[in-house]
């Protein structure tokens, strides 16, 4: 189940940066590779999971953080070209 959220957490969070820089410019995937990163680690000793962010180019706007398949789905919005959001997972 939590590495079932680890995974659509990142899918989200893949497609909807794919889906928003591809729609500005004819960027190719390698391109995008380079300047964005996502990553989701899940610590189970500590029933967390840790998802970094960050844009190299510094042209984020916006981005949006959704995990589905939770008790509660989490959301939140940010306004800044890298974060680092810790979620608690309770299972």
């Amino acid at each position: 189940m939590n590495r079932k959220i680890i995974g659509v957490a990142s899918i989200i969070a893949i497609a909807a940066i794919v889906i928003s820089v591809t729609s500005d410019s004819a960027l190719d995937e390698s391109t995008i590779s380079q300047i964005i990163f996502v990553d989701a680690v899940y610590e189970p000793k500590n029933k967390i999971v840790r998802i970094t962010y960050n844009d190299n180019s510094e042209m984020t706007n916006l981005i949006t953080l959704e995990v589905l398949g939770m008790e509660k789905t989490f959301h939140k919005e940010f306004s800044q070209s890298s974060f680092v959001e810790t979620i608690e997972i309770n299972s």
